[in-house]
């Protein structure tokens, strides 16, 4: 299922060039579960919940945050861990998008909130396995 997933919304299209890679732990040293959201996705997704915050909609989310000001996890070199209450504050953001929220120039608004449903469900996996969930942009 993951697979599916993962190839659904990843990079790969003419001009698509990179977006942000979900991980779960490394097994024997491989990055074996990952979730790879294409830029096409992931900046749609994340510009929505951070002008929701701008707009005083909903409160700014710190990973966005850094996803908008291009610091922290983003400008990492390699895969990043986010701490617990990070990845609890994006999921909380991810629930509350609507196909109102995101912006139509692109994939349209109903994949972009299924994308964004995949992404919060493998973040909830994660934590509920009591994983560490890494994040890298490419």
């Amino acid at each position: 299922m993951e697979t599916q997933q993962t190839i659904e919304y990843s990079p790969g299209q003419y001009g698509d060039l990179g977006g942000v890679v979900f991980y779960g732990p490394p097994q024997d040293g491989f990055w074996s579960t990952k979730l790879e959201v294409s830029v096409r996705y992931s900046d749609r997704i994340f510009g929505a919940i951070h002008a929701l915050a701008r707009e005083n909609k909903r409160p700014m989310n710190r990973f966005v945050r850094d996803w908008a000001n291009m610091e922290g996890w983003w400008e990492g070199q390699e895969p990043t861990p986010l701490a617990t209450d990070l990845i609890r504050d994006l999921m909380e953001a991810l629930s509350h998008l609507t196909a109102k929220d995101v912006d139509t120039d692109g994939p349209e608004p109903e994949t972009l909130i299924e994308c964004a449903k995949v992404i919060r469900n493998f973040l909830a996996e994660r934590l509920n396995s009591g994983d560490q969930i890494y994040v890298d942009s490419r």
